[in-house]
């Protein structure tokens, strides 16, 4: 199975650490740090995307301890998968090193 960032064809397309489904619209790219688009058919970068706006209903927030968390917080894994955000890469809103249990960068995986 094909996981990560992969260039073919003169091409970037990423594909989810976890699951190997083909990014399509904004997706978090670990291996360059931001969010990217992805073409919606073809999976395709098109070029750099804006973060986007937290899950609706997170958890309620708790003041940023330093972890760069964008301001979202989940009080568990359990909440982050209801919230449809599971895998958290570092660097997303909502990570957290307590969430990251293999310390990979990857937390609820």
């Amino acid at each position: 199975m094909v996981k990560g960032l992969q260039a073919q064809d003169g091409a970037w397309y990423y594909f989810d650490q976890a699951t190997g489904a083909m990014a399509h619209g904004n997706a978090w790219v670990p291996e360059w740090n931001k969010w990217a688009h992805f073409d919606e058919v073809t999976g395709r970068y098109t070029g750099d995307a804006s973060q986007p706006s937290p899950a609706p209903n997170p958890e309620p927030s708790q003041p940023d301890s330093g972890n760069n968390n964008g301001g979202v917080y989940y009080k568990n894994c359990a909440a982050v998968r209801a919230a449809g955000k599971a895998p958290l890469y570092r660097g997303q809103p909502g990570y957290r090193p307590e969430l990251d249990r293999d310390n990979d960068g990857i937390a609820c995986e």
